[in-house]
Parts: structure tokens; sequence; C-alpha cells
């Protein structure tokens, strides 16, 4: 579950009421740790130290005039942000 600080105890309350372990709970900024709890730039912190599994493919040549390729246009999505503040 991926929470505000400011919505913190709504959060740990439903999250014992559906059985959610509270370390399962993310919060958006680090306003407010509370126990077992990480942050997103705790993830990307952590995500960033760890050797990316992903395997580029690369066409053989003249492969390309024969495949249907996909550009999308989004930042970090098998690797590091471009930019991270």
């Amino acid at each position: 579950m991926v929470v505000h600080p400011d919505c913190l105890a709504t959060a740990l309350s439903a999250a014992r009421v559906a059985g959610l372990p509270s370390d399962r709970i993310v919060l958006l900024n680090s306003g407010c740790l509370g126990p077992n709890l990480v942050t997103v730039d705790n993830l990307i912190n952590e995500g960033l130290k760890t050797e990316s599994s992903f395997v580029e493919r690369k066409l053989r040549a003249g492969e390309a005039k024969t495949k249907l390729a996909f550009l999308s246009f989004s930042s970090g999505t098998t690797g590091k942000p471009k930019v991270y503040l």
C-alpha cells in the first residue's frame, strides 16, 4: 500500500482490518516514519544499488526490416531514472 504520511494512521488501521502487515506499507515521502515502514525514496535508492537484470535484445543485421517495434516514452521502466532529485 502506498500512502501519504498524512494518511498513515488510516492506512495502518485499514491494513490491520485487511490483514496486511505494516511492512507492506510504503510512504510517499519521509515526512513521518513509523515502525517497519519504508519510503518511495528508500525503494528507489535500493533499486539503484542493484545490478540491472534487464537484457537488451540486439537485432541482427537486416532483422529490423521484418520486426515490429514499440518505443515507450517513459523514464526508468527498465533502469535508472533519467532525472532523480
